[in-house]
């Protein structure tokens, strides 16, 4: 996993950092490619963003227990009858582990695959959210 130097908050390159740092088994297929994710907070909520091409539905199996989220799924197989000259693309399984560093609303999570790309909303659980203490005058 790469991250590239932005003008982000300290608070949010310290988040990235300790993602990278704690998110073992990064990837892993049978061929030994890397699945590109991208993930961004927001002041409620994680977007997981992961490239993948070819992937339906059916095959892809996404977990959230407490804050390890686990992408799995598979690569589907092009038809046997066709006569290649080069044949790069493969069917092959995937896994990919993240931990977050706050508790998610998993009941609340939802996940969209489009065009080749899955995009995850997970809500932070309310004990992540910042609690906003009221004033009053005496």
């Amino acid at each position: 996993m790469q991250f590239v130097r932005t003008n982000q908050s300290v608070p949010l390159q310290r988040l990235l950092h300790a993602l990278a740092q704690s998110s073992a088994p990064a990837y892993h297929d049978d061929y030994g490619r890397t699945l590109p994710v991208d993930v961004r907070e927001e002041p409620e909520r994680y977007i997981i963003s992961a490239s993948l091409p070819g992937v339906t539905p059916d095959t892809l199996h996404i977990e959230l227990e407490q804050d390890a989220l686990v992408i799995r799924g598979e690569t589907p197989a092009a038809a046997a009858a066709q006569n290649y000259v080069l044949r790069e693309r493969r069917p092959a399984r995937f896994y990919r582990q993240l931990r977050l560093p706050h508790a998610v609303n998993a009941a609340a999570a939802s996940a969209q695959l489009q065009h080749g790309v899955l995009t995850l909303s997970l809500p932070k659980a309310a004990e992540a959210l910042p609690l906003r203490i009221a004033v009053t005058a005496l």
